[in-house]
């Protein structure tokens, strides 16, 4: 199983991913800022990064383009989670470099398979 980074600031969300997730076997980090999450990756290794897309202290989409700029997290997979309904966000969120792109309220099962499939891809330890 892998050790998954989960950033959303609404806690209630990040808790309930980080159950889901912990439950499927994962090793699992909470925080609740992008601009914390780019810290945090590039001092620890991450096999996967689930981020939300809007929030106050460092967006999404900028953090995620943080990451691809660091070594450590550069080629770490990212899942970018929103409840934004804008209809250019998923061709935004693939623009800096997401993996998978989900708009909430998401389907569990659904993002739980990404996740384990981004995992199995990875190659880092």
């Amino acid at each position: 199983m892998g050790k998954i980074l989960v950033v959303d600031d609404d806690e209630l969300i990040a808790m309930a991913l980080s159950i889901q997730l912990r439950n499927a076997g994962h090793q699992v980090l909470v925080l609740h800022s992008g601009l914390r999450a780019v810290a945090a990756a590039s001092k620890e290794d991450f096999n996967l990064i689930i981020m939300d897309i809007g929030m106050a202290a460092g967006d999404g989409l900028s953090s995620t383009m943080n990451l691809r700029r660091q070594p450590r997290s550069a080629q770490v997979p990212v899942i970018l989670i929103t409840a934004g309904r804008h209809p250019d966000l998923r061709t935004r969120a693939m623009e800096v470099g997401a993996a998978a792109f989900f708009e909430k309220p998401y389907d569990e099962a659904a993002l739980l398979s990404r996740a384990a499939d981004l995992i199995a891809l990875d190659s880092r330890p």
